[in-house]
């Protein structure tokens, strides 16, 4: 959608963040950006031990990467381009964003994980994991294993982006009209 500057925010620790720094920073590289390009805040995580604080967490990382510069739109670069580990946790990002007085898919754009129901109430783009597909191969390999069949049986499943306001990103252009005179035109 035309960010140029990508930040997943990673307010707390826990085992499945760093998959999910991997495959952004897969993507970053796979979209031909520059490495430094790619930002991941704060370098150092605090621990979290309440997953009931992810939005708080949020919120508050949010709050300091946005006065460290990082998601403060520039006119020469453009827009940041946001991650954030989990629905919850953008929840909280979401929050210090609008009272940054910055508008979620125009100023910056936001990504969280997992679809959860008040996402789609919040415009909030997601990552949807196949939940039916994933059950289903966990029962087959449970099966295979009662079985006997003891092979290093590894599945990897697709998710899907849930595309919506908080990453629409429409970008302004001048356009020659065919008078001469340059016309405002969007493009998404």
């Amino acid at each position: 959608r035309g960010y140029r500057r990508i930040a997943f925010i990673k307010p707390y620790d826990a085992y499945w963040v760093d998959g999910r720094i991997q495959g952004a920073w897969q993507a970053v590289r796979d979209s031909r950006l520059d490495e430094n390009a790619f930002t991941v805040y704060p370098p150092i995580a605090r621990q979290i031990a309440d997953t009931g604080e992810n939005d708080v967490a949020g919120y508050d990382a949010m709050r300091a990467a946005l006065h460290s510069g990082i998601g403060v739109p520039d006119s020469e670069a453009g827009p940041w381009g946001v991650i954030a580990p989990n629905d919850y946790t953008a929840f909280g990002l979401l929050r210090a964003i609008s009272e940054a007085g910055l508008r979620p898919g125009q100023d910056i754009g936001l990504v969280g994980f997992d679809d959860d129901p008040l996402s789609g109430s919040l415009g909030l783009t997601t990552v949807r994991r196949p939940f039916e597909t994933l059950g289903q191969a966990a029962a087959d390999m449970l099966l295979r294993e009662l079985r006997g069949d003891r092979s290093n049986l590894q599945v990897r499943l697709r998710s899907h982006l849930i595309p919506r306001t908080s990453t629409q990103l429409l970008l302004t252009e001048p356009r020659r009209h065919s008078s001469g005179a340059i016309k405002e035109t969007t493009r998404s």
